[in-house]
């Protein structure tokens, strides 16, 4: 069983959020938007750059602050940030 941290992790920088493949591959901070995935969705998962049941959270950021991948590679330049991420509880009590 994990232990929930009681302090929100903080981070303060110049947040880039680099393209995978020139922006075309899919990030790897996500957040799971629903549990199940069906046989098929698997299969596309497996041979394709796209996740059924996961959202990309560096496009959520992207789309936040109206930035626009740059052209050549893919990359978002968000700026100065703050990011602080907390643990919340979860279904299962953790």
């Amino acid at each position: 069983m994990r232990t929930k941290m009681a302090e929100p992790f903080v981070i303060e920088g110049d947040l880039w959020l680099l393209g995978q493949e020139g922006g075309f591959a899919d990030n790897a901070f996500t957040l799971k938007t629903r549990d199940w995935v069906s046989p098929l969705e698997s299969l596309l998962s497996a041979i394709s750059n796209a996740h059924p049941g996961w959202i990309s959270l560096d496009g959520l950021v992207a789309e936040y602050f109206q930035i626009e991948r740059e052209e050549y590679t893919g990359n978002w330049h968000i700026g100065q940030v703050r990011i602080t991420i907390e643990q919340i509880e979860g279904d299962d009590g953790s």
